[in-house]
């Protein structure tokens, strides 16, 4: 398989190249108890991870208070401003293709339904920051995945600052939505299956490859 052709790579944030679980979990349920609603177990939390927030609140709650919903996702965010950077963890193969595309000049960018200052923090945290050229997140655009918003606002920024060739593109994601997106924008897409959404499917939307995760995706470019 030729993964020669793309100039540039994006790429989903949580369980495509990091593990949040923990900071997730603990931010979810801490905002749960302060809105009086019980906790949540972490496989029913871990199942919502890529929708936004409030819709994920929706879910697990089962209300249909868009203000509630609001107020939740501001206090979410407040508190996981606090402890989420600390509870996350590169997946295996992330950073070491993060660092293969760097060295041969490959522009990368993430596209999350994350606060994007969140996801510059990681990197820089890590000492970093050059691994991720710009990212895409809930405050810069006005529809979240799987609308195609974020992946086009990332292609646009490829093309104008980074010359790239829009047909040059690729979106690696790990969740049904990162597939929906991708389809949405006319984008080619590879699916990692190191979230909480089956190979079959992924398998199901327009796609380059399906594969365990970033890892086989390293192996994979370093063998072709």
């Amino acid at each position: 398989m030729d993964f020669s052709r793309y100039k540039a790579w994006i790429f989903d944030f949580d369980y495509t190249l990091c593990d949040a679980t923990q900071g997730i979990v603990l931010a979810y349920n801490r905002t749960f108890r302060e809105f009086g609603f019980p906790e949540q177990p972490e496989d029913t939390i871990r199942s919502t991870v890529g929708l936004t927030v409030p819709e994920s609140f929706m879910i697990m709650t089962g209300s249909t208070d868009n203000e509630l919903a609001g107020r939740f996702f501001e206090s979410f965010v407040r508190t996981a401003d606090k402890i989420m950077t600390a509870h996350t963890e590169y997946l295996p193969g992330a950073r070491g293709f993060l660092l293969a595309l760097y060295s041969a000049g490959k522009p990368r960018a993430v596209v999350t339904t994350k606060m994007s200052y969140r996801i510059v923090d990681f990197f820089e945290k890590q000492g970093e920051p050059e691994l991720i050229d710009f990212v895409i997140g809930y405050q810069e655009v006005e529809e979240r995945k799987p609308a195609p918003d974020g992946l086009c606002a990332a292609r646009a920024k490829l093309e104008r600052d980074y010359g790239v060739d829009g047909c040059a593109i690729v979106y690696v994601g790990d969740n049904e939505v990162d597939a929906r997106a991708a389809q949405a924008a006319g984008m080619d897409f590879i699916g990692v299956t190191t979230g909480t959404t089956p190979a079959e499917i992924l398998s199901s939307y327009p796609h380059i490859a399906v594969v365990s995760g970033i890892s086989e995706l390293l192996h994979l470019t370093e063998n072709a």
